[in-house]
């Protein structure tokens, strides 16, 4: 997860971001797929999209990798919680 986060937040750079021509090569369905990558990384709410995959891969008992930093967040918490 934290690639994938650096190479999102690396592509949108303004200075990447302002390549002439660098994004016209780009099919729309790409865009859009880069459009929700840049949703689903997005750390506002505190990483609100990544927390709600995380709980649907636990329903789904399907494998997880969890954002480390998240995970222990989140297990600080419950901790004082208790």
């Amino acid at each position: 997860f934290n690639s994938v986060m650096q190479i999102t937040l690396a592509l949108q750079n303004p200075v990447v971001e302002a390549i002439p021509g660098a994004w016209r090569d780009f099919s729309e369905y790409e865009q859009g797929l880069f459009d929700d990558l840049i949703a689903f990384t997005s750390p506002l709410r505190n990483f609100r999209n990544i927390r709600r995959a995380m709980e649907l891969q636990e329903i789904s008992k399907t494998p997880c990798i969890p954002f480390t930093g998240l995970y222990l967040a989140d297990l600080a918490s419950q901790s004082e919680q208790l």
